[in-house]
């Protein structure tokens, strides 16, 4: 292995002593193979008792170390690592990521492709996605694993190769309790390596250590609770974003110093369809928009027993028993179909129109739209105005106002009047236009609803 010293002690007969590989990782601590083929962290006296074992001496010869002393030097001066532990997307061994050497102590568990059939899983996704009228939400969806799996495998197989990272999208299953999308996110773990972290807690900033999340390919968010604060769900918005089109991240662990680190990344999220638990969702903006899938989920029946435990461990087990030929399929049967293709992330993203509508309706710039209209056009006979930005909302913010508390919250940044007339401009253009320029000030034209 490139860079990797080796120590082979000289024993009475003449004969080297196979030592497994160690490596440094500072500040005190050491990498090796146990015997079971596994990677775990020793101390330095552990070290040295391994070494001894081999025949190392620790007696002082001619110079001022002993052999045993002088091997450790070597190899915290040669075998050093910045990074050892699991990284999402890389098989085990040695890797150089911009300059430092890291350690992967255990990959992926890649399924097998084997050619045959997947009944029972081609039940649950055709149900829950209502291939009948939503045949389009079926398509995108193995399309988003389709892509999901070739990029995971090239970049296990050749993890320097450019071509190994492709971004994907987030994935959103939204739909009433019973609907399989649990379900579809443990399928989805075990199709990605068996691997699924839980970050939604530290993307809204509830801990600064992220370590958990590079040790796996699946990121789930899954029967959160939902948050309406405004800036949390764009503070989500925000980690999506990263997550889904960012090659590099900063690992930050408990007691280690940052490093930015390539793990491959699919988000997934699943919730209920009610307005309460659709908050959990970030305002679709331009900028997020195209980086989130949202798939309607139905409740159906599922195509074995679930009644009990045992039940539920005899459908699962039969699940993972067809992933082979699942994945063979996506990978060697499956094409996608003319029209969704996206030079970005493979295929398309997709939102179903029933979460759309539910989503905008709850969305900042629709609220502004309803504190406006509450405001400036609650007459019996309401007329269009012109005002400014600032005017408008000094005057849903004044302190004798109505609507003063809820605008106080929704106006939540400088900018916020602006961006979200402009919006509304191109989703209610009849509602909101842009109207003239004056000194340098731009006007908007506000109609009442009828």
């Amino acid at each position: 292995m490139s860079g990797v010293i080796a120590i082979q002690p000289q024993q009475e007969t003449g004969e080297a002593a196979e030592l497994p590989e160690i490596y440094f990782d500072p500040p005190d601590k050491y990498w090796t193979r146990g015997r079971n083929g596994v990677w775990f962290r020793r101390g330095t006296a552990d070290i040295k008792r391994l070494m001894k074992s081999q025949g190392i001496t620790s007696a002082q010869g001619r110079g001022y170390l002993s052999e045993l002393d002088q091997m450790l030097v070597d190899i915290q001066e040669e075998n050093n690592i910045r990074y050892a532990g699991p990284l999402a997307g890389f098989a085990e061994g040695i890797h150089n990521i911009q300059g430092d050497r890291v350690l992967i102590t255990r990959g992926p568990i890649m399924i097998e492709p084997v050619e045959g059939e997947w009944p029972l899983l081609e039940s649950i996704f055709r149900n829950m996605l209502g291939v009948s009228e939503d045949r389009e939400q079926l398509d995108h969806f193995y399309g988003w694993l389709n892509f999901s799996l070739v990029t995971l495998r090239a970049r296990v197989d050749c993890p320097h190769d450019s071509r190994g990272f492709f971004p994907g999208q987030a994935l959103g299953l939204v739909g009433e309790k019973g609907a399989a999308k649990s379900l579809t996110q443990s399928i989805i773990t075990e199709l990605l390596g068996g691997r699924s972290a839980r970050p939604y807690q530290a993307m809204l900033g509830g801990t600064t250590f992220n370590g958990d999340w590079f040790e796996a390919e699946h990121l789930c968010i899954e029967d959160e609770a939902p948050s309406t604060d405004l800036r949390t769900r764009r503070s989500l918005g925000n980690q999506i974003k990263q997550v889904t089109v960012n090659e590099m991240h900063r690992c930050h662990r408990k007691h280690r110093e940052p490093i930015m680190l390539p793990p491959f990344w699919r988000l997934t999220l699943s919730l209920n369809d009610d307005p309460e638990h659709l908050m959990v969702l970030p305002p679709l903006d331009e900028s997020l928009s195209d980086k989130i899938m949202l798939l309607k989920c139905r409740k159906h029946d599922m195509p074995m027993p679930t009644g009990t435990p045992a039940d539920k461990k005899t459908f699962f087990d039969a699940l993972l028993g067809e992933l082979p030929a699942f994945t063979y399929s996506l990978l060697n049967e499956w094409t996608l179909p003319e029209g969704i293709e996206s030079d970005r992330f493979g295929v398309q993203h997709y939102h179903h129109p029933e979460i759309l509508q539910a989503l905008s309706v709850q969305s900042p710039e629709q609220r502004l739209l309803d504190l406006i209209e509450m405001e400036f056009f609650s007459s019996s006979a309401p007329s269009p105005m012109e005002k400014r930005a600032t005017d408008i909302e000094k005057e849903l913010t004044r302190w004798d106002g109505d609507c003063r508390h809820a605008a106080g919250k929704l106006l939540n940044f400088p900018s916020a009047m602006g961006t979200y007339l402009g919006r509304l401009s191109k989703s209610h253009p009849k509602r909101v236009q842009k109207g003239a320029v004056r000194d340098g000030t731009q006007y908007w034209v506000l109609n009442p609803l009828f």
